[in-house]
């Protein structure tokens, strides 16, 4: 594995594997593998869970991608051909916050409701 983040009540892990385009979802108090969640890029190089533990935004090479943890599919990717290197969001889920090889920060902002989906582009910092 190469990234792992624990939801906020800790209920679960969502772990990124190396070589594949592929998230595990644990039940972290039964150990239970709870599903997997296939991706369009493998090498994930950051993890974090977004809105609860129903979303997750992962750092990749083609940039940062929006996953339903929940529902096991993954969603969008909020910047193409970006090298994110890291990602961070706090737990409402209303914006995310990826850091790039470049040494550049982008911050976007997420409108949940009524379905998933994300605001045009993204502000550098």
């Amino acid at each position: 594995m190469a990234s792992l983040c624990l939801s906020a009540g800790g209920r679960y892990a969502l772990a990124g594997a190396e070589y594949t385009a592929r998230l595990h979802l644990w039940d972290v108090a039964s150990g239970r593998h709870v599903r997997t969640v296939e991706g369009p890029t493998p090498w994930t190089n950051d993890l974090a869970f977004v809105a609860g533990d129903r979303f997750a935004v992962s750092a990749h090479w083609d940039g940062v991608h929006v996953w339903d943890v929940s529902g096991g599919g993954h969603l969008r990717i909020l910047d193409e051909e970006d090298d994110a290197s890291c990602v961070a969001a706090p737990a409402d889920g209303r914006f995310v916050v990826a850091g790039h090889r470049d040494g550049t920060v982008r911050v976007w902002e997420l409108d949940w409701e009524p379905s998933p989906g994300v605001h045009p582009g993204g502000a550098d910092i």
